[in-house]
This record gives structure tokens, C-alpha cells and sequence, in this order.
């Protein structure tokens, strides 16, 4: 995921849904299927935009609802606005995960 790319992120997805087959309740692996499903909607490797969005904000939910300390699962429900065009909602949750992790 961290290659910023279409083979990376198609690398990372089953991994990271094998991880939450495997614990579902593991906040970390949500959180990076939200961050690769958002780098899939906001860099265009999508075919279906608006799919993408919607996963990576279900995931991100998920991510949250695990672990609300964790400032990775706050950092990708802050970008789950961006998508939205909603800059000013995505702020509380940058700002919090800064809080939690500066």
C-alpha cells in the first residue's frame, strides 16, 4: 500500500482481508483496507469510484469502532472526507490522531 500504486494496492487488499478473516477485531488490518480502497479512489485505480468510497469508509468505521486510540484508524477516517470533497469534517480526525501520536 505504501507503494502508492495499482499492483501494490492489489498486493495489500488480500493480505490485509486475510488478517481480518483471521481476527476480525484486528483495527490495524481495517484500517489498511481503508487505506488502500482510499488510495484506490482518490488516485483513479478504481474502476468504480464510488465503491471504493464506500469501503474505505466502511472499513474505517470498523477500524474505529475496534480501537478508537489508534491514531492510524483515526488518520484514515479523516481521509474518508477528503473523498467526499469534505476537508473541514476530515479535520477533528487528522487532529486527533496527531493528538494520539505526535
Amino acid at each position: 500500500m505504501f507503494r502508492f500504486s495499482r499492483d501494490g494496492n492489489a498486493a495489500a487488499v488480500p493480505l490485509f482481508e486475510r488478517a481480518v478473516a483471521l481476527d476480525p477485531a484486528f483495527a490495524r488490518a481495517h484500517a489498511g483496507l481503508s487505506f488502500t480502497y482510499f488510495e484506490d479512489a482518490f488516485l483513479g485505480f478504481a474502476g468504480d469510484l464510488a465503491h471504493a468510497e464506500a469501503l474505505a469508509r466502511r472499513h474505517a468505521e470498523s477500524a474505529l469502532e475496534q480501537d478508537p486510540l489508534d491514531p492510524f484508524c483515526n488518520l484514515v477516517m479523516g481521509r474518508v472526507f477528503w473523498l467526499r470533497g469534505q476537508l473541514d469534517a476530515s479535520l477533528p480526525w487528522l487532529d486527533r490522531a496527531i493528538q494520539l501520536n505526535p
